[in-house]
């Protein structure tokens, strides 16, 4: 048998002693006189034991201030005979004995779990046989949970039991047990799972009109740090209501002063002192005061138009109310996602437009303060265009450009004139004060000015493949011309040199690849030019 101990001394010391024990620590039950023995068969690897908060929370105290038992008390299949004594007492028809059982569920499932009350009115032994299937001297059962061992039997939820004591002959000297009992039980058997027992109490017939403390409630919900009406704890009368610290609570009416209090979690107890032959009573419960929900700008300011604009905020979506005030038409309310407002600005005109964001937060049924956001939208750069200007394109703006071919970047193309490479459409964008420009329309540029260079039309180029130096000669009688050489991107590498019949151009200090000659007779601006390959 478990050391949890038997009581010692006479029944004179032990005839008058009610008893409340909530668990809260099962180191303090052998000093009490309280002992266990585990029969079950075959034998398992736990007993009766102090839970973890995860399972379910006690029913009154700390989380864990209960004894549990679970389907480890047996081995495999077997049946679970495990027993729980009370400390002994001289007991009278009349008594009382209270408690508080439940059960839980595995993932949904429920199982069939048993618990017996039982007394034994041979003195303060603890004599059960020495079998899974044997009571010994606890022969009369006072209450049975879940009897046949139906799956829906043992409660969910704390529920209080309790047993008159009858038919002594007179005051008798015995104990009282519980005995979780359960056939097709163990790991691999059918009907056990997980039993909870708390807030034990024996009241002698002199004791049993005591008073209690009921269990906490409450007047106003939720409990939120500001916006709503104190609360007012429930408990009875003749008590003092406690709590840890950061709880503003009045000990004697149990209202709570939720604009002195911080927001947490915390244990209020309610206590009635022992007085007489009454023992102290006491119950508790968790309280949580919520924070005021508040919001946190991330972006703002003055915006481009068509950015989506994002404020994110502390609770939950579902409860933020947005709004615009004083705001313009070119602004639009995009709706909120998870976590966050956004809007998106349409205005395309003048920075002057904008609008004024109202954030009102909420979290928990709590009320925040509304926030309020001053938004400017700025100006979008004008629509460019483009012109074409002999084998260049140019656009209408100075600066900010970027140019595309067939709706690609062409990658350190930025300047107000590209001179195109290959034919296709080309658009160009601007960029101002960090906003961009719609999209110009499409140029369709094709290279039909471009000749080839030969001897046919007086020029010979060569050689190609070059590795330094590229010679130019001119077989007329000479004229006046421009040669200059451009990269792929048509981006200007060795700018323009004059010559009249011949003309030596230095590519040496160019990477390997690809280039163009563009040479322009500077009597008619006509341009020729031929793609050069360095090596």
């Amino acid at each position: 048998m478990l050391a949890l101990g038997l009581l010692a001394g006479s029944a004179s010391a032990v005839q008058a002693q009610a008893i409340t024990e909530g668990f809260d620590n099962l180191n303090n039950l052998t000093p009490a006189g309280w002992a266990a023995q585990n029969l079950s068969s075959p034998i398992g690897t736990t007993g009766w034991f102090q839970p973890p908060a995860s399972i379910f929370q006690a029913f009154n105290g700390h989380d864990s201030s209960y004894i549990a038992a679970n389907f480890n008390n047996a081995a495999g299949t077997g049946t679970i005979s495990n027993w729980l004594f009370t400390p002994a007492r001289t007991y009278r028809n009349g008594d009382t004995i209270y408690f508080h059982t439940r059960s839980t569920t595995d993932n949904g499932t429920r199982y069939a779990d048993r618990l017996e009350l039982r007394l034994s009115t041979t003195g303060n032994g603890s004599n059960v046989g020495n079998s899974a299937t044997t009571v010994g001297d606890f022969t009369t059962v006072l209450v049975t949970v879940n009897p046949t061992l139906t799956s829906t039997g043992y409660p969910l939820t704390w529920t209080e039991y309790s047993a008159v004591i009858s038919g002594l002959p007179g005051p008798t000297l015995g104990r009282a047990a519980f005995r979780y009992f359960v056939t097709n039980a163990g790991p691999t058997g059918a009907n056990s799972l997980y039993i909870g027992i708390d807030n034990f109490r024996y009241r002698p017939l002199a004791t049993a009109t005591c008073p209690s403390a009921t269990s906490l409630s409450y007047t106003g919900t939720p409990f939120c740090r500001s916006g709503t009406a104190n609360p007012t704890l429930n408990a009875g009368t003749g008590g003092t209501y406690a709590s840890t610290a950061g709880l503003a609570i009045n000990a004697t009416t149990g209202v709570i002063d939720l604009a002195n209090s911080t927001a947490g979690n915390y244990t209020v107890t309610y206590t009635i002192a022992a007085a007489g032959s009454c023992t102290q009573a006491q119950t508790s419960a968790n309280i949580v005061i919520h924070p005021t929900p508040t919001v946190n700008q991330v972006q703002g300011g003055q915006v481009c138009p068509g950015t989506a604009v994002n404020y994110n905020f502390t609770g939950t979506p579902a409860g933020v109310t947005f709004s615009w005030t004083n705001s313009e038409p070119a602004i639009g309310l995009a709706g909120q996602g998870s976590g966050n407002i956004s809007f998106t600005a349409t205005n395309n005109t003048a920075n002057t437009l904008g609008g004024n964001l109202l954030v009102t937060p909420g979290a928990n049924g709590c009320p925040g303060t509304p926030t309020s956001f001053d938004i400017g939208v700025l100006p979008r750069p004008a629509t460019p265009t483009i012109t074409i200007q002999g084998s260049s394109l140019q656009s209408s703006s100075a600066t900010g450009n970027q140019w595309f071919l067939d709706g690609n970047i062409i990658n350190g193309a930025t300047g107000q004139t590209f001179t195109p490479t290959q034919s296709g459409n080309y658009t160009v964008q601007v960029t101002a004060n960090s906003c961009q420009s719609a999209m110009s329309a499409a140029t369709n540029f094709v290279l039909t000015s471009v000749r080839s260079l030969s001897i046919e039309n007086g020029l010979q180029v060569g050689p190609n493949p070059v590795r330094s130096e590229l010679r130019i000669r001119h077989l007329a009688n000479g004229g006046r011309y421009q040669v200059r050489v451009l990269d792929t991107r048509g981006m200007e590498v060795l700018p323009y040199n004059r010559f009249s019949s011949n003309a030596t151009v230095n590519l040496g200090g160019l990477p390997a690849g690809t280039y163009f000659i563009e040479i322009r007779d500077e009597r008619n601006g006509n341009r020729l030019q031929r793609m050069i390959l360095k090596q």
